[in-house]
């Protein structure tokens, strides 16, 4: 052990150790008869061109210009928001409806004029009374006619034998918004100019309704919308009863048991369309619903449903919390008997895991999610760490762009990697902190780079409802880490002085990530033997967020 580092007497060391374990082990036996399959939604999509469209999945919101062959993630920087409502005029003008309900205002309107690649997000309190954000149903319809008349319509909680919901107007793009008087049924909005539009649906799915005055008023029809956008199939217009049944038969060859329910198909009967099937793992347990997204080309049914990780993975339900103990850091994960061996025998509470990345050096032979199960059952808290391209003034064979914009997406690229990576270990809504090895900071253009590189990275991990940390030296973190657009949760701070505290790390100051938000690598490799085990460590002393089980009561922040 290193001279100067402070041993916690035996007592304290047991005591802490049980109590963290008893409640781990309480937690997962309380937890694991309440687990439900994750499910796969398709929310709603739309096929803007042969080539070009966006889906709605699982809250996240994506784009193709591959016919869905490639899909970029675009979904809005708010976290914990859930994107209630979807509408693109075309591949650049887009908005989502957005609703937290603890924040204030509950519900906001996210907007862009660069098909996602940066959102405007605003309130939208245009509702007029009091009590709407309690009555609103988490479902919310957009349609706009052109760059700036448009409507929003906010359905409301009612049985279902009621369509209920309130109606809003802009005539500024988005900017403002008034509410119209309510309208007869809160279903199948669509408006094809400023004055003209329909409302279809309602409880039975048999009413259409029609406006000639911007929704001031409507008036019951027996004519048929207009066929634009997603419908339900049964009200496809291209389509006839042996099409139909000849095209759900085709797409019960893709997706088993499959049921067709929303489509978008052209008079010669391409497009997409939804198809969900229901499976239980056993009598009635372990039942899901999973969502397809399905294109029709010249009568070829093909899958394009995003690559989207469900949340929760298949281990033990991961969060954050504070740990003020002693870590290590190992490039392979132990085995689980080695693990059980240093939990019993050594000083150390947490352990760093490198979870991938295109630098990663060590096979990971036992890392997986039945690996961070046993561990958590342990007592450990862990550290996930990606390992991506490095600075572009750094000799490493991965390496960023030296142009921002590039940087920032290839941090948002790296930040989804290593969320499905996490996710698989069922390390979900935990913190994933990015290993960005020393670089000059006196050179500007490669900081500039990091610095964005850093923004994106943080934001796609915010959006997925992880917290953001980032490893690195002292001068680095220094050099721009805390004002960056999206600034990182925690840091890691290599700084091999030898002392065990996570304070005085010149030269960054000691007011930035001040309240439970560091972590100090204070020695390099070393081997150390606990119970005659022997691994090859760095150590670090820890006063930041890791990753725990669901429900861990976290330890006190003082700082």
């Amino acid at each position: 052990m290193k001279e100067g580092k402070t041993r916690k007497s035996m007592q304290h060391n047991l005591t802490s150790r049980f109590y963290r374990l008893f409640c781990i082990t309480l937690l997962i036996a309380f937890c694991a008869s309440f687990v439900r399959a994750e499910e796969l939604r398709i929310q709603s999509f739309h096929q803007l061109t042969p080539s070009e469209g966006w889906v709605l999945v699982n809250n996240h919101l994506l784009v193709t210009d591959s016919a869905g062959t490639r899909w970029t993630e675009i979904t809005p920087p708010e976290p914990q928001a859930s994107i209630d409502g979807v509408f693109f005029l075309d591949r650049s003008n887009g908005w989502a409806v957005l609703s937290t309900p603890d924040a204030s205002p509950s519900l906001r309107l996210a907007q862009t004029t660069d098909g996602g690649a940066r959102w405007t997000i605003t309130g939208l309190t245009a509702t007029g009374r009091e009590n709407d954000s309690a009555i609103y149903g988490g479902t919310a319809t957009i349609s706009f006619a052109d760059e700036t008349h448009g409507w929003i319509l906010l359905r409301s909680v009612s049985g279902i034998n009621f369509s209920i919901g309130i109606l809003l107007r802009t005539v500024d793009g988005g900017r403002t918004w008034n509410r119209l008087p309510d309208p007869p049924i809160a279903d199948g909005l669509l408006f094809v100019s400023a004055r003209q539009g329909w409302l279809s649906g309602g409880p039975d799915n048999n009413q259409v309704f029609v406006t000639s005055n911007g929704g001031y008023t409507w008036n019951a029809t027996s004519l048929a919308p207009p066929a634009e956008g997603a419908v339900p199939f049964e009200k496809q217009q291209h389509v006839t009863d042996t099409g139909r049944a000849e095209l759900e038969s085709k797409v019960r060859t893709v997706v088993r048991g499959a049921s067709i329910g929303l489509a978008q198909l052209n008079s010669t009967g391409d497009g997409w369309l939804d198809a969900t099937a229901g499976d239980c793992a056993g009598f009635k347990t372990g039942c899901s619903q999973t969502g397809h997204l399905l294109a029709v080309n010249a009568g070829v049914v093909t899958e394009i449903t995003p690559p989207i990780e469900l949340q929760g993975g298949p281990s033990p339900f991961a969060t954050t919390a504070i740990s003020t103990e002693a870590g290590f850091d190992k490039c392979a994960a132990a085995t689980v008997s080695q693990m059980s061996t240093w939990w019993a025998s050594s000083p150390f509470f947490d352990a760093n895991i490198y979870i991938g990345g295109v630098l990663r050096a060590c096979s990971q032979a036992n890392l997986t999610s039945s690996w961070v199960s046993s561990i958590f059952s342990q007592g450990w808290y862990l550290i996930p760490t990606w390992v991506g391209p490095q600075a572009s003034c750094s000799t490493f064979s991965s390496r960023i762009s030296t142009n921002t914009t590039t940087a920032f997406n290839q941090g948002v690229s790296e930040a989804t990697s290593a969320i499905s990576a996490a996710n698989g270990l069922g390390l979900s809504a935990s913190i994933i902190y990015y290993d960005m090895e020393n670089y000059n900071s006196t050179d500007t253009t490669c900081k500039n780079a990091v610095n964005s590189f850093i923004s994106g990275w943080v934001q796609k991990l915010h959006s997925s409802g992880f917290l953001a940390g980032v490893y690195g030296s002292a001068t680095n973190a220094n050099s721009g880490w805390a004002t960056v657009a999206n600034v990182p949760d925690d840091v890691w701070i290599a700084k091999w002085d030898g002392r065990a505290t996570t304070l005085g790390l010149t030269p960054l100051p000691d007011s930035l990530w001040s309240h439970c938000q560091r972590i100090h690598q204070y020695q390099g490799g070393h081997n150390e033997t606990w119970g005659g085990v022997t691994f090859n460590i760095d150590s670090d002393i820890e006063n930041g967020r890791l990753a725990a089980p669901t429900g861990t009561i976290s330890a006190t922040c003082t700082t």
